[in-house]
């Protein structure tokens, strides 16, 4: 099928027929032979589709061509598949499923329950517990303090007072932190050195500020002015001073250190 625009160019920009106008000088779309027959083997083929041959003297073939067409596919079927229904189950497939289900029933064994309670079962194993109380014997707690007891035992604050001295303190009240740190080895983990601080990649003029942690296998002991430097302490230590370099040569290299570990 085709539209006359196929075969002549005198068309509406639609490509439909159009009069034309004389008196503007357009013309008529022509009335083409081959748009006629095209048109004609168009119906001729419906006709002939259905109907055994063309016949000049009925003017109705077309319509009972149509007829024909709407009885061919109006054929009532009688399964899902007959009307292109391949999602849904057959009334065969629904029994099937609905025979594997369990019948209804009034026990947890009618549904094939077999990991739950009874109301049996869960009525005996509640028999069996404490009824709720208001004390730790009701619920046969006996190895706990009552509010009583633990009441009656609180300490004083001057008894907490002579417990802490004799943890934290000595006989003479000193703290026992000072007096640890008193009988310390010279280098031992909290003490104090004057360290010369070494260990730089480069130069070692990049300033160390207080707070940095050090190798030990870095440092040397020094005295306040920098110098008779000897000995190489083990640990890590914390600067307690600033440092403008730590080449561990020049005084300006050494401060108060704090060995941490």
């Amino acid at each position: 099928m085709q539209r006359i625009s196929a075969w002549s160019d005198l068309v509406t920009p639609g490509g439909q027929f159009r009069y034309g106008s004389l008196a503007m000088g357009v013309p008529p779309t022509p009335l083409s032979a081959e748009w006629l027959n095209m048109l004609q083997e168009e119906l001729a083929h419906v006709v002939l589709a259905y109907l055994p041959a063309l016949d000049k003297n009925d003017n109705t073939q077309l319509l009972k061509a149509i007829q024909k067409f709407g009885t061919a596919y109006a054929v009532k079927a009688t399964t899902l598949a007959g009307y292109g229904i391949l999602d849904a189950y057959t009334k065969a497939q629904a029994d099937s499923i609905v025979l594997a289900k369990a019948n209804w029933g009034i026990t947890l064994a009618a549904y094939g329950i077999g990991d739950a309670y009874t109301k049996v079962a869960t009525d005996g194993l509640l028999s069996a517990k404490a009824n709720w109380g208001t004390t730790l014997a009701a619920y046969g707690i006996n190895d706990a303090y009552t509010k009583a007891t633990v009441d009656a035992t609180f300490y004083t604050k001057a008894a907490i007072d002579t417990a802490l001295t004799g943890m934290w303190k000595d006989s003479n009240a000193t703290p026992k932190a000072i007096v640890a740190q008193a009988s310390a080895e010279a280098g031992g983990v909290g003490t104090y050195a004057l360290l010369m601080v070494g260990g730089s990649a480069g130069s070692g003029f990049e300033p160390l500020s207080q707070g940095t942690l050090v190798a030990g296998s870095t440092c040397l002991f020094t005295n306040c002015g920098g110098a008779s430097s000897s000995g190489t302490p083990a640990g890590t230590w914390k600067l307690m001073g600033t440092l403008y370099n730590h080449d561990a040569i020049n005084p300006d290299s050494a401060t108060l250190c704090l060995r941490v570990s």
